[in-house]
């Protein structure tokens, strides 16, 4: 069997995820938009979360518990999802 002839092969075995039916397709090209988060003080560490998703009004972070910062990142939107 050559190159070409596994590819085609190898195009038709399709697995499939029984749970994939349970999560939005996102396209590589989705929208962005600009979100409010906190993000960690510490510059070695990466963490961040929306502003919405917390209810203290100034949080640490809940890796290294420095205080948290408010800023912007551009990310996309959430969606409900009925389960």
């Amino acid at each position: 069997m050559d190159h070409s002839e596994a590819s085609k092969v190898a195009g038709t075995m399709k697995l499939r995820n029984p749970y994939l039916h349970k999560f939005p397709v996102r396209n590589a090209e989705s929208e962005l938009e600009q979100v409010d988060i906190w993000k960690c003080g510490d510059s070695m560490c990466t963490c961040w979360m929306r502003v919405g998703m917390t209810f203290e009004e100034s949080p640490l972070c809940p890796l290294c518990q420095t205080s948290m910062i408010k800023s912007t990142l551009h990310a996309a939107p959430l969606q409900k999802v009925n389960m």
